[in-house]
């Protein structure tokens, strides 16, 4: 599913600006209490300088990179196969 990311704008001074910046800060979400409805806010910080053109570049750069480094792709493959089917702290293998 392609949600369309809605945008508000909220001026940089307001009391909402500050309570995301002290979100983002703490790295911890916030609840939103409107009175009838609590809202669970993540206020994860993105540098407004983001730019995915820039990133998809970059993701096209690497692509090789492991073959380029003369790593056998079969064999982790192999190996990566295996630490999965090993038993783990927390976590059994099915």
């Amino acid at each position: 599913m392609n949600a369309q990311r809605r945008e508000y704008k909220v001026t940089p001074d307001s009391e909402t600006a500050r309570l995301l910046r002290e979100a983002a800060a703490s790295r911890e979400p916030i609840r939103v209490d409107t009175g009838d409805v609590v809202y669970r806010v993540d206020a994860s910080a993105t540098k407004k300088s983001y730019d995915p053109e820039r990133m998809i570049r970059a993701i096209h750069a690497s692509a090789g990179i492991l073959k380029r480094a003369g790593v056998d792709a079969e064999q982790l493959e192999q190996d990566i196969y295996a630490d999965r089917t090993q038993n783990s702290m927390g976590r059994p293998a099915d």
